[in-house]
């Protein structure tokens, strides 16, 4: 007999538009999408007043507009390309660390009252240059999140997400500048990006690993490395789960027992070797040396083989992610 829960569970359905948000993968990118959506709104109202505060010119205004819009006329079709070149996933989360990096200077900038109008035109034109890449990119990733016959749906969403933010996001700005003032506005727009690259990070755990065992190795405060720890642990373990997974689904059957026992192989094999060089640097560079020298390497090992993968389906990148969070 079907339990009540079970019951109310089947009675709730998503409408056919809403579809591409049942997909994990997806369901994030598009929470955290609108959210620094709203953020860059957010900060073009701080930005816009705070030009015509410095300046009081309508020209300098629009110049501001005009340099963050202008590389896309130049830019965007070399931007196209760059997003076909490459894995889309790590690109754009490049991207947005930069637009991060631009707003938080910003903010800082303003908070130490040595703001001026050619510095703000100077991150928009870094802004725009990198925007010619990204947004092609940004649109081309929803196609790697879904299967085709969702794409309809999830360009829609991502449209709407877009002008959603369009219509909440100016008024917060103005909300914003009267509670945190200006240089809020900024810090607001930077903290929305990490609404983005933390499910574009999530979505591949083949980097998180290596950044947690750097971060463990320059922290000096107890509380603090034992929540790296517990990070670190999680991408130890899905790492190996997503490995195994990923050699199950892309080895036939009669050959699978033999694909496993060279990733056995290769996995624990290996590790007693590694653990001695391990202990040869620590006794003679130090734990934390040794520390960051792994982790170096297990991030620039997985950077480099997402950025040089070739562009597509994040499933086709990395069979698991799709497998696992689909079925």
């Amino acid at each position: 007999m079907a339990s009540p829960l079970s019951s109310v569970r089947h009675q709730i359905t998503f409408p056919v538009s809403l579809h591409p948000l049942r997909e994990k993968n997806f369901g994030f990118f598009w929470l955290g999408s609108i959210l620094s959506s709203i953020g860059f709104w957010v900060q073009s109202v701080g930005q816009s007043w705070q030009v015509l505060q410095l300046t009081n010119s309508a020209f300098l205004l629009g110049l501001v507009v005009f340099a963050a819009m202008v590389p896309n006329i130049v830019l965007s079709l070399f931007g196209g390309v760059i997003a076909d070149r490459v894995n889309r996933r790590p690109l754009l989360i490049g991207t947005q660390s930069i637009f991060l990096c631009t707003a938080a200077l910003l903010g800082i900038f303003t908070t130490l009252h040595s703001i001026s109008v050619w510095q703000i035109i100077l991150m928009a034109l870094i802004n725009g240059t990198f925007n010619a890449v990204g947004i092609p990119a940004w649109q081309a990733f929803i196609g790697d999140l879904l299967e085709p016959e969702q794409l309809k749906q999830g360009i829609a969403l991502n449209s709407m997400q877009f002008n959603l933010s369009r219509i909440i996001g100016p008024a917060l700005g103005g909300i914003s500048i009267g509670i945190f003032g200006i240089a809020g506005s900024y810090y607001l727009n930077a903290v929305s990006y990490l609404a983005v690259i933390i499910p574009l990070l999530l979505i591949h755990l083949c980097v998180l690993g290596g950044f947690a065992s750097l971060a463990f190795a320059l922290v000096n405060t107890l509380d603090i490395a034992l929540v790296i720890l517990i990070a670190l642990g999680a991408c130890t373990v899905m790492s190996s789960i997503s490995t195994n997974t990923a050699l199950q689904l892309l080895t036939p059957e009669k050959m699978r027992g033999r694909v496993l026992s060279i990733w056995v192989m290769t996995a624990l094999g290996l590790a007693p070797f590694g653990n001695l060089l391990a202990g040869w640097v620590a006794q003679s560079l130090g734990a934390p040396f040794t520390l960051m020298i792994g982790g170096s390497l297990c991030a620039s090992g997985a950077l480099f083989v997402a950025i040089t993968s070739k562009g597509g389906k994040v499933g086709t990148m990395h069979p698991c992610s799709s497998a696992c969070s689909r079925r």
